[in-house]
């Protein structure tokens, strides 16, 4: 029961990335949001995720796993409540930015619980397989429930639903979960706050982009992402307890890898965002038969990754992730074959192409990052890897987002497919840097 607890923790900070994807045409006509506003009701999520996972691991140790956890939970529980009865568009950011801190919370201390709750090695390798595989299904069945809920109850219960499940996993996981081992580790806060201005900053300067360079807000969120980058070099030379280590980054596999996976999620998460908002609102698609492509897609990843171990054991890192981004990215390229209005088999036939590639590429890229590691610095590799996930999939909303525009025609869906496409194969490159052979 403790691992179904802490797995359903994981469970929902992957669901609320993408079950609000089906449900933001609605959301958009009752909130009166135009498209930079549904841009930010995903971005805001992804973004403050992004910040805050590099300070969180060492905030793990610090305060004990169980009870961040726990925190997280109760936050995320009340965050989503805040969603669920917003009646505007800022109410409803905000409170999707305390849903990222209370996410932030629970991922990597639900991994660390997995790790405390299974010490034997063979037992610890079982459960990380199931609480790894919540992530793919996480992945596919948000957007279906977020269409489900769209077309029955509404929108409000795509957050609504994360109360009682939050509820219960806290329970149980007070109950059956005993409290970890507690050591004392600095909190690079600076550092944090300097990676949440420049990826923030960067996000703003993205999505409203089309105003132009010169327009005052524009230019002043691209001073303010520079600024922050530079204030985040400044403050991780100085720090005492760093995010991120040069000598981490010196690793090509751990810095191209995490590179790699902002790419991976770039092209998964805005192609999600383009596909719900297009096939909603321009070819006016069911959104549960949209939700339900989209799940079929992750299926198709996951039935992939159930061969990983034998895969990866005969192609090793490199091939595997290169081919699986190739993979995806010609799966993005065959949606523009469709001829004129794309049917649901237009899109589901190429996406199950785009799962496989996802499944080839996603457990040996995880692995190579975190083989080539320094030794004693696998949290801090875990921790970049998914943060810069998160902050591509930020990116890749706001990028697709701007590219289809506010009243989208096929030539803007076959544009953003084709940004879409880029960035996997520019991925794919950037895996050339693994290595060859899996990492002991």
């Amino acid at each position: 029961m403790g691992l179904a607890a802490v797995s359903a923790g994981f469970f929902l900070v992957v669901l609320d990335a993408t079950i609000v994807s089906l449900a933001l045409p609605t959301l958009g006509r009752d909130l009166h949001a135009a498209l930079s506003g549904l841009q930010w009701i995903v971005s805001s999520y992804t973004v403050a995720l992004a910040a805050l996972l590099l300070v969180a691991g060492a905030a793990t140790d610090r305060f004990g796993a169980r009870r961040l956890f726990l925190i997280g939970l109760v936050v995320f529980a009340l965050a989503s409540l805040g969603c669920a009865v917003a009646q505007d568009l800022s109410q409803i950011i905000s409170s999707r930015v305390a849903q990222a801190i209370g996410a932030a919370g629970m991922l990597p201390a639900s991994l660390a619980l997995v790790g405390e709750l299974f010490p034997d090695a063979a037992q610890r390798g079982r459960a990380l397989g199931i609480w790894g595989g919540i992530s793919g299904a996480a992945l596919g069945v948000g957007p279906l429930l977020g269409g489900m809920f769209v077309q029955t109850v509404g929108w409000r219960y795509v957050f609504a639903i994360n109360v009682p499940v939050c509820a219960v996993a806290a329970l149980v996981t007070w109950w059956k979960v005993p409290p970890g081992k507690v050591v004392f580790r600095r909190l690079d806060v600076p550092g944090a706050l300097a990676t949440a201005v420049f990826c923030g900053a960067l996000t703003y300067a993205v999505i409203d982009g089309h105003r132009g360079l010169t327009s005052v807000p524009v230019l002043t969120a691209v001073l303010l992402a520079v600024a922050g980058l530079v204030a985040v070099v400044a403050v991780e030379r100085m720090a005492a307890a760093p995010m991120l280590t040069g000598e981490l980054l010196r690793r090509p596999a751990v810095t191209f890898g995490s590179l790699a996976g902002m790419s991976y999620n770039f092209g998964l998460y805005g192609l999600i965002f383009v596909l719900s908002l297009y096939l909603q609102g321009t070819e006016h698609l069911d959104p549960i038969a949209i939700g339900l492509s989209l799940l079929l897609l992750a299926a198709a990843g996951m039935a992939v990754s159930l061969y990983n171990g034998a895969i990866l054991r005969r192609l090793g890192p490199r091939l595997c992730t290169t081919t699986g981004m190739v993979c995806a990215g010609l799966g993005v390229l065959c949606m523009l074959a469709h001829p004129g209005h794309p049917g649901l088999a237009w899109i589901f036939l190429p996406g199950l192409v785009v799962g496989v590639g996802g499944g080839l590429f996603t457990a040996p890229l995880t692995s190579a990052v975190l083989g080539t590691a320094p030794p004693g610095q696998r949290g801090l590799a875990s921790a970049l890897l998914n943060a810069s996930r998160q902050f591509g999939g930020a990116l890749g909303a706001a990028v697709l987002g701007t590219v289809l525009g506010a009243s989208p025609r096929a030539t803007d869906f076959h544009h953003a497919l084709f940004v879409t496409g880029g960035a996997y194969f520019l991925g794919a490159l950037m895996c050339v840097t693994l290595p060859r052979r899996q990492p002991t």
